[in-house]
């Protein structure tokens, strides 16, 4: 470590190259990066660095469908962010190497009275039955916002990943939130590509209800379900 007091090297401050630059009292310390890092290889520590990324990707991938995001960010504290949120309340349920059931896509909300839930490689079909089972429903909720998140698991082919993420949102217009609704989204060109390549999925669902100028209203807490890809 070494101590410079040139001016123009003193405003330096942050890593350049394989050097360190701080600053303490008018003065700018100097200390090179340590050519390698000690990577604990303990198994707990291993298994710790694997449910982190899985949890991330987990959790990147719900706040980038906007109504989820809306949804989480009324938690958010000043001094965090949505994805923080979101990653805290997934961490502990996460796998190892994949997300479990046990994971979810919205902190709490009403029951979602799911009456059948069915993934394939071309849809998501979802059929709820009327949500007044469950809440009053006001007749300011005209639109119903239908979230997913599908993780497809077990892949057929050894050298693919242990699991990919499909996300997608559909608004439903005209739908009589009094009545029974099968709710339909489908897989884009891309998308299907994914869900040939596994086994089995667990899909993640929750529904929004929304005002005609699109303000949420209610929402529902996190489904999931976990079949084979037919």
């Amino acid at each position: 470590m070494a101590i410079l007091n040139k001016k123009f090297i003193d405003e330096l401050n942050g890593k350049v190259g394989p050097f360190v630059f701080k600053n303490y009292n008018g003065r700018t310390v100097v200390s090179s990066l340590p050519s390698k890092y000690n990577i604990s290889k303990n198994p707990a520590a291993v298994n710790g660095r694997s449910k982190f990324k899985v949890a991330s990707k987990f959790s990147k991938s719900v706040k980038s469908l906007p109504v989820l995001n809306s949804i989480w960010n009324t938690l958010s504290k000043t001094n965090n962010n949505t994805y923080v949120t979101i990653f805290k309340y997934n961490f502990n349920k996460t796998g190892i190497d994949r997300p479990t059931i046990n994971n979810i896509i919205t902190p709490g909300g009403f029951s979602l009275p799911v009456l059948s839930a069915y993934t394939d490689t071309e849809k998501v079909t979802v059929k709820i039955s009327s949500l007044n089972k469950v809440y009053p429903v006001s007749p300011s909720e005209v639109i119903l916002s239908g979230n997913m998140l599908v993780c497809f698991i077990d892949p057929i082919k050894p050298k693919d990943e242990l699991f990919e993420i499909i996300i997608s949102s559909k608004e439903f217009s005209n739908v009589d939130l009094t009545r029974d609704n099968e709710l339909q989204i489908d897989f884009d060109a891309s998308q299907k590509l994914i869900t040939s390549k596994y086994s089995n999925s667990i899909l993640y669902f929750s529904i929004a209800t929304k005002s005609t100028v699109g303000k949420i209203i209610m929402y529902s807490s996190s489904y999931a379900k976990e079949s084979k890809v037919e």
